[in-house]
């Protein structure tokens, strides 16, 4: 009898822990991600936001180059944005060295913390793909 009982207990436990496990990926494992557009073919997903962001000049751009605007965010706040500009970099890259050019980043948006109540982490890039050298 003392067997039985010992063995009851585990049962709720591991199905809770299945359930976490099947459940964690859903939860940490989804972002917003755009497909990468014409910069001034699109409104900033900033500006429509309830959370601003801080934005910032990183380069000039340079006369008669296109401008191409990326934006990601993340599902919760436990992505930091540095994971997402990192992300957001990579996809804006491989689409320049598609047209056999080289990433130039002109501007980025970033959210601002606490990264809370739907204020996810999220970051908008505007870049141009120059020459390469």
């Amino acid at each position: 009898m003392a067997r039985l009982g010992s063995k009851w207990p585990r049962k709720p436990i591991l199905i809770i822990r299945l359930l976490m496990l099947s459940i964690l990926p859903s939860v940490t494992g989804c972002a917003k991600t755009s497909t990468i557009q014409l910069a001034n073919s699109k409104e900033s997903e900033f500006s429509s936001a309830i959370y601003s962001g801080e934005t910032s000049d990183i380069s000039s751009p340079t006369p008669g180059e296109e401008q191409f605007r990326i934006f990601h965010q993340g599902a919760t706040g436990f992505i930091s944005v540095q994971t997402l500009r990192e992300s957001a970099e990579k996809r804006a890259t491989e689409f320049c060295n598609r047209k056999q050019k080289s990433l130039n980043v002109i501007q980025e948006t970033t959210s601002t913390p606490p990264h809370i109540l739907g204020n996810w982490p999220r970051i908008e890039l505007i870049f141009e793909c120059l020459p390469k050298t």
